[in-house]
């Protein structure tokens, strides 16, 4: 099954054959719950290369703790990581850090090389994804008791259906026979990298060189305004971008915040010409 989201795409799932979910961010952590509540009786088994689960926010309301960040962040990765890993040690909150760091990301995304960007990709991009987009303190209650009743599994699994954690400790690797013994199998792995995950308007516009693949095929390239970048490297004035497609040249652009800030300079360049940005009321709190 290609994307859960499309209308009715469960309920074509049997809900008395196991079902697998390939990846285990919060789509699967919503493709699971919507299973279960709807009457699945059979196992529910999530996968993906690392195995790991979002965090969780925290309960009620709490104050944020004082988070100590330099104005100017370091420009490669090693350097980051270890001021990042100060600032939570002395604030005693990860989540405070996350917060504090979020509006500055593009701005830190940019000054990284390609070479500390791919870095970032290959060996920390999925750490920073679960701790970056966190359950609901309800949701991952829910979600645990499913685990622990043996309803919902989660397991780190290879190309080749291998789970490196069983193996390991075990001595004997647990294998996923894809599609065998499964009712129903769901893509829970989000946007793919480019151009192989592009569909059919992104596939035509690269084709045709009226766009061009942006950073580590993330998405499409675009210019700082959201104009996409075509073959020879021009922007085109009338075509715009927002949202996930900018990943690559932003990193910070998939959730609503974002999103929201992208469409409200989107409307002010429309409505005034990039002269006037900044003097229409934010009538769309950022």
């Amino acid at each position: 099954m290609g994307d859960p989201w499309s209308p009715q795409a469960l309920a074509a799932v049997p809900r008395t054959r196991p079902v697998l979910l390939m990846g285990t961010g919060l789509t699967a952590v919503d493709v699971a719950l919507t299973l279960f509540r709807t009457g699945q009786s059979a196992q529910v088994t999530a996968v993906s290369r690392h195995g790991l689960l979002p965090r969780t926010h925290p309960k009620g309301e709490t104050a944020a703790p004082p988070v100590l960040l330099p104005p100017r962040l370091p420009s490669s990765l090693p350097a980051l990581v270890r001021v990042v890993r100060r600032a939570a040690d002395h604030c005693g909150d990860w989540r405070a850090v996350m917060n504090v760091l979020r509006p500055r990301l593009n701005e830190v995304w940019a000054s990284l090389s390609v070479a500390d960007q791919e870095r970032f990709l290959r060996h920390l991009g999925r750490h920073w994804e679960i701790h970056r987009h966190r359950m609901a303190p309800a949701v991952a209650e829910e979600l645990a008791e499913l685990q622990a009743s043996g309803a919902l599994r989660v397991r780190a699994v290879g190309p080749d259906g291998r789970d490196p954690r069983l193996g390991q400790c075990s001595g004997q690797a647990a294998t996923v026979s894809w599609g065998d013994g499964f009712g129903a199998t769901v893509s829970c792995t989000g946007p793919g990298r480019l151009p192989a995950a592009a569909d059919g308007l992104v596939r035509t516009l690269l084709d045709e060189g009226r766009a061009r693949l942006g950073p580590h095929g993330l998405g499409l390239d675009v210019s700082p305004d959201g104009n996409v970048v075509r073959r020879d490297g021009q922007p085109i004035p009338r075509l715009w971008l927002v949202g996930p497609l900018r990943r690559g040249r932003f990193w910070e652009t998939t959730a609503v915040p974002e999103i929201r800030a992208q469409a409200r300079d989107l409307v002010t360049a429309l409505a005034c010409g990039p002269s006037e940005r900044g003097r229409i009321p934010d009538l769309v709190p950022r």
